[in-house]
């Protein structure tokens, strides 16, 4: 990443509305619908298969998840698509429009996933870990720290659709 850049480090607790999955009983036969179950998989974006939710299981769409435990702990997604998720996955609900973009869903979600290092068996992904994590977002060009705290208005996104896009581009052309 490009070391001019400041950057300021987000809870996402101030970035998402954060809560835990509730689809119950996900392998037990469900009959197949339209809509996405999100377990802790560690391929696929978590995808588990397409049911019909009962009415007790929260329905999201636009939202990020996170493997709280298994293979794919700490391991980040983004949904554009209508989906429950097992209680094994933290939701995280944009506060926010700018983060409904797929560069900057890519962006945040390789954010998360750098910090797999610190969880493990004894150290599960719990909801509560979640909305302390910090991630280091930049900032607009010409924010000077010293004045004040950062704010959303504050943070680059047009960085990190720049960024992504980029290596979406250099990817294609190799």
């Amino acid at each position: 990443m490009n070391n001019t850049k400041v950057w300021h480090g987000f809870s996402l607790d101030d970035l998402f509305i954060i809560c835990r999955g509730n689809a119950k009983n996900i392998n037990s036969k469900k009959d197949e619908g339209d809509v996405s179950l999100i377990s802790a998989k560690d391929n696929n974006n978590g995808f588990n298969k397409n049911v019909i939710p009962t009415s007790k299981e929260t329905i999201y769409k636009n939202v990020y998840t996170v493997n709280n435990n298994g293979n794919g702990v700490c391991l980040s997604y983004y949904h554009e698509y209508p989906l429950i998720a097992s209680s094994d996955v933290t939701i995280l609900k944009p506060k926010y429009d700018k983060f409904c973009n797929i560069s900057v869903a890519l962006f945040i979600t390789t954010l998360i996933r750098q910090q797999k290092s610190k969880f493990n068996y004894g150290y599960k992904m719990s909801e509560s870990r979640v909305k302390k994590q910090k991630i280091l977002l930049p900032l607009k060009q010409g924010f000077d720290e010293s004045n004040n705290s950062p704010t959303i208005e504050d943070i680059d996104f047009e960085y990190m659709i720049n960024y992504i896009n980029n290596i979406i581009t250099n990817k294609k052309s190799n």
